[in-house]
């Protein structure tokens, strides 16, 4: 009976009723069946007013009701004590009367306003904390949002993403101030990267001038003059900074130079002679141009350093029998990369002449060529030489007498002539300490039967170095060859670490005098850790030196 008045009731129309369906059933059926009829139409009832049997949602209700999603059933809303919410029935929130679900974990939240589930739902986050356990690339917590950064310098550390932009680390803009706002120690933007520096001038001049490395974009203590020539031209090796321009002379034989002038770059003057009269006590560094000069009396000075600029600056006019330079008394001097050449008569390139007192000279970098009287005459002095190339000296390469002497990465060559009393070096006479450490003395002349190496009166040690020529012999006994080349036509040499000669009658050198390609000198060289750092050229030495004033390289 209650299928056939459900159907009857869903179908909407009476009149598809069964004709003669109440007259047909027992009187006593009549009450119940009219009863269930009004319950249906009425809605009436616990759990009852479903439009169907089962539902899925509210559209499947009566307008009013809602479907209950624990009993799939149909229900009108109301109010219970449990919970003071309307649901199903039941003291517990629900389908059938709970606020929608947002959420049940931080990935569902896709709202960046609304980035963090709590309690179920979408909100804005209150600490990093929940930031950081949604996404580990944006944990931090500002305005109710997570992000990538609230700080450049902090936050954003990889060099290509370097800029905190509205909470996400982002390239650098050419051009702009972010770099130089947001990261002080690299303020300038290259290629999408806040670098150090991209030019020496604008971004290593202050504090302490240094220059800026091309390869790391960074600035670094300077390592030679030319790196220097953005500010004064003269890298201060006792600071690695560029020496201001305030504090050298400068020297220009070119057009505005006077030697009645201040010395300034803008006002140069125009021999070396002027410069090393205007030294002083808190300006005692000239820069030398590119130029000829005349020769120069160095008296008393104390300090006074001299650095030829690029090009071949040379100190080449002087009178017959004149040095070239010439330095006495108390000086304390260094010259540095000049060309020192062509004294006539007895005149030599270098000349250091002690008489009571002891001056002091570093000689470094320098070309001393076609002197008569000889390359360096040394008395009385305390010497360094160091990366000088010495050559075509009628009178002999390097005389030392009476001095103490450091000698090291020097090309000592073609020097003397069959009627010169020494060929490469003589020494005679040591007050002091001596060193005498990879150099390349070959192809110097002497007079018959007189040493045309290294000739010496009193005992030194030769060390790492190459001594080398036809003229013989090369090496006097009183000299003491470790790790050597001494390739004298007699035969071999004795002694720890020198190369056999007879089984390598040749150093292996180019035209240049600089190790060739097999050459037996490469990787023979003291091991100690007394060898120089550098060679000749400037040229870093490695673990195993090379014997010679030249280091090796393919």
């Amino acid at each position: 009976m209650t299928q056939i008045i459900n159907n009857a009731w869903n179908s909407g129309r009476p009149g598809s009723w069964p004709s003669g369906w109440l007259g047909s059933w027992p009187s006593s059926w009549l009450g119940t069946v009219l009863l269930a009829v009004a319950v249906i139409a009425t809605g009436s009832g616990a759990g009852a007013g479903c439009t169907k049997d089962h539902c899925e949602n509210d559209t499947h209700c009566r307008p009013g009701e809602q479907c209950n999603l624990d009993t799939n059933q149909c229900f009108t809303p109301t109010t219970d004590a449990g919970d003071a919410q309307a649901d199903a029935g039941d003291a517990q929130a629900d389908a059938g009367d709970a606020e929608p679900t947002d959420c049940t974990e931080h990935s569902e939240c896709t709202n960046s306003l609304e980035p963090v589930c709590l309690n179920l739902s979408c909100e804005p986050c209150d600490n990093p904390a929940q930031c950081l356990d949604k996404d580990v690339d944006r944990p931090y917590c500002e305005g109710g949002q997570c992000l990538q950064c609230t700080d450049s310098e902090t936050h954003c550390t990889t060099s290509t993403l370097s800029i905190c932009n509205a909470g996400t680390c982002e390239p650098c803009v050419v051009g702009s101030s972010d770099c130089a706002t947001h990261h002080s120690d690299t303020p300038v933007c290259l290629n999408d990267e806040c670098v150090q520096c991209t030019n020496s001038a604008d971004h290593c001049n202050t504090p302490g001038p240094t220059v800026c490395d091309s390869t790391t974009n960074t600035c670094r203590p300077c390592e030679a003059h030319s790196e220097c020539d953005y500010l004064g031209g003269i890298c201060d090796w006792d600071t690695s900074e560029c020496m201001a321009p305030a504090n050298i002379i400068y020297v220009d034989d070119d057009t505005g130079c006077s030697n009645a002038g201040t010395g300034l770059s803008s006002e140069p003057f125009c021999e070396i002679q002027a410069a090393v009269d205007a030294v002083s006590a808190t300006r005692f560094t000239i820069h030398v141009a590119d130029g000829v000069y005349d020769n120069i009396t160095i008296t008393d000075k104390n300090p006074l350093w001299i650095v030829g600029g690029p090009g071949a600056p040379t100190i080449s006019q002087a009178m017959s029998g004149d040095s070239m330079v010439l330095i006495d008394g108390t000086s304390n001097v260094k010259i540095e990369n000049l060309v020192i050449q062509d004294a006539g008569g007895a005149g030599k390139g270098v000349s250091c002449e002690g008489s009571g007192l002891i001056p002091v000279v570093v000689l470094d970098g320098n070309a001393i060529t076609g002197n008569n009287g000889g390359g360096i005459y040394i008395s009385s002095c305390t010497i360094t030489l160091e990366a000088n190339d010495i050559y075509l000296n009628s009178g002999g390469g390097v005389d030392l007498s009476q001095s103490a002497f450091d000698v090291f990465n020097n090309m000592i060559t073609l020097n003397g002539g069959p009627g010169t009393g020494f060929g490469g070096v003589q020494v005679s006479g040591i007050p002091g300490t001596t060193v005498f450490h990879s150099n390349t003395v070959v192809d110097n002349q002497a007079q018959s039967l007189v040493v045309a190496g290294v000739k010496s009166l009193n005992f030194f040690n030769v060390v790492s170095s190459i001594v080398d020529g036809t003229a013989t012999p090369l090496l006097s006994a009183e000299c003491t060859p470790s790790y050597s080349y001494i390739g004298d036509n007699s035969g071999g040499i004795t002694g720890t670490g020198n190369i056999d000669t007879i089984g390598n009658p040749d150093p292996g050198l180019d035209s240049n005098y600089l190790l060739d390609t097999g050459s037996p000198c490469i990787d023979t060289g003291d091991d100690t850790g007394s060898a120089p750092t550098h060679d000749f050229e400037g040229q870093l030495r490695d673990a195993t030196p090379d014997i010679g004033a030249d280091e090796y390289y393919p």
